[in-house]
C-alpha cells in the first residue's frame, strides 16, 4: 500500500462534519444512482469526493481556503485535474448545512448540462443584476459589501381604465401593482384577500378591511376554499398572471370573476456579460430577462415561491427569500455572497 492510499484511508477516519454530512447524501448511490468515492487519490492528490463515471470532483472549502498559500496550491491542483478531464465543483462548508438541496441541484445541473457552475460563496468582488430599479435606501444595503449592483426595470406597468359604481364584496389581490391602482381609483371594496405583507399594508393604510394575507397565491386559494367556499370573489390582476389561484378556486367551484386592471410590458434587454446573480421580483421579470439572456451559472434570487417556480424552468440554481419583500431578497443575496 503506497503512501497516498494510506493517507486517504486516514482522512476517511478523520472527516469533518461537513464532509460527513455530504457523504450521507452521496454514499451508496443515493444521489442519482451515481457511485461517489470519498478521499479518493488521483495522481499526487487526494480529492474530497469523486464520481469517476462523470469525471466529477466535489471539494469542500473550510477556513483554510482563505490562506493565500492554500489558494495558490489549490489553483495549481485544479489546473492539473482539469487537464485530466475532471470537472471540479467547490462549495463552502456552510452550504452543506444551510442549503443542501441547492447544492445537490447544482451538482445535478452540472452533470445533466455538462456545465461547471459553482455554488461556493464568491471570494472578492462579484456582480449582481436587479431586474427592478432600486430605491436609494435599497441601494444603500449594498454599501460596504464586495458586490457591484446593476439595476434596470425588466417590466413596466400600464394602467387600464375601469370603474365600479357599487361596492365589491370580496376582492383578491396578488400584487402591489393592482393594490395601488385600486387605491388610486378609490374602488369601494368590503373585504380584501391578498398576497404579501406589503400589499396588505397598502390596503390597511388606506382604510380597507383586509380579511386574509397569505405568503403566496396557492396558500391564499386554499384558505378561501376552506373558509369562504360559498362566497363570490373578484380577482384584480394584470394581463399576465399565474394560473395557480384561479385554477384552484374554479376546481373547487368557487365563483370567481377576473378584472384586468393593468397591462404588464416586458422590457427585454440584452446584457453582454455574465452576472454572479440576478434578483427577480416577479415571474414576468424572469420571462423578460430570459427573452434575451440565459442564466447559465448565475444564482437566481427570487422574492417568493411563485417567482421561484418560474425561475426553476430555466435553472436549478434558485434561492428564495424568507420574506416576500425587495429588501429581504437583497439581504438574502448579500448574506449568500458575504465573504
Amino acid at each position: 500500500m503506497n503512501f497516498l492510499t494510506k493517507k486517504a484511508r486516514a482522512l476517511r477516519q478523520q472527516q469533518t462534519k461537513a464532509e460527513y454530512k455530504l457523504w450521507q447524501m452521496l454514499r451508496n448511490r443515493i444521489f442519482l444512482d451515481l457511485k461517489f468515492r470519498r478521499q479518493h487519490p488521483i495522481k499526487n492528490f487526494i480529492v474530497d469526493f469523486c464520481c469517476l463515471k462523470e469525471k466529477l470532483i466535489i471539494e469542500l472549502d473550510g477556513e483554510s481556503y482563505n490562506n493565500a498559500f492554500q489558494q495558490n496550491y489549490d489553483n495549481k491542483r485544479t489546473q492539473v485535474l482539469e487537464k485530466l478531464g475532471y470537472t471540479i465543483l467547490r462549495f463552502e462548508n456552510k452550504i452543506v448545512f444551510e442549503q443542501p438541496e441547492i447544492l445537490l441541484q447544482n451538482i445535478k445541473s452540472c452533470i445533466e448540462n455538462s456545465l461547471t457552475p459553482t455554488l461556493t460563496q464568491r471570494r472578492g468582488r462579484c456582480s449582481i443584476l436587479s431586474t427592478k430599479k432600486l430605491s436609494s435606501e435599497q441601494l444603500e444595503l449594498f454599501k460596504n459589501t464586495q458586490i457591484n449592483i446593476e439595476t434596470y426595470n425588466a417590466i413596466s406597468i400600464e394602467k387600464l381604465t375601469f370603474k365600479f359604481d357599487i361596492q365589491i364584496e370580496n376582492v383578491i389581490v396578488t400584487s402591489q401593482n393592482a393594490a395601488k391602482i385600486i387605491i388610486e381609483t378609490n374602488t369601494q371594496i368590503k373585504n380584501v384577500f391578498c398576497v404579501g405583507k406589503k400589499t396588505a399594508q397598502l390596503f390597511l393604510n388606506n382604510g380597507y378591511n383586509v380579511v386574509k394575507t397569505a405568503e403566496n397565491a396557492s396558500k391564499l386559494a386554499n384558505f378561501i376554499i376552506k373558509s369562504h367556499k360559498n362566497d363570490d370573489f373578484t380577482f384584480f390582476c394584470g394581463n399576465i398572471r399565474r394560473d395557480e389561484l384561479p385554477d384552484l378556486l374554479k376546481e373547487n367551484a368557487i365563483n370567481l370573476s377576473e378584472k384586468i386592471v393593468y397591462k404588464t410590458i416586458l422590457n427585454s434587454q440584452k446584457f453582454n456579460k455574465n452576472f454572479d446573480a440576478v434578483l427577480f421580483f416577479s415571474p414576468s421579470g424572469i420571462q423578460s430577462y430570459i427573452q434575451e439572456n440565459v442564466l447559465n451559472n448565475s444564482v437566481a434570487f427570487c422574492i417568493g415561491s411563485t417567482t421561484a417556480n418560474e425561475a426553476k424552468k430555466h435553472t436549478s440554481n434558485v434561492v428564495v427569500a424568507e420574506q416576500s419583500t425587495v429588501e429581504d431578497t437583497i439581504a438574502t443575496a448579500i448574506r449568500y455572497f458575504k465573504s
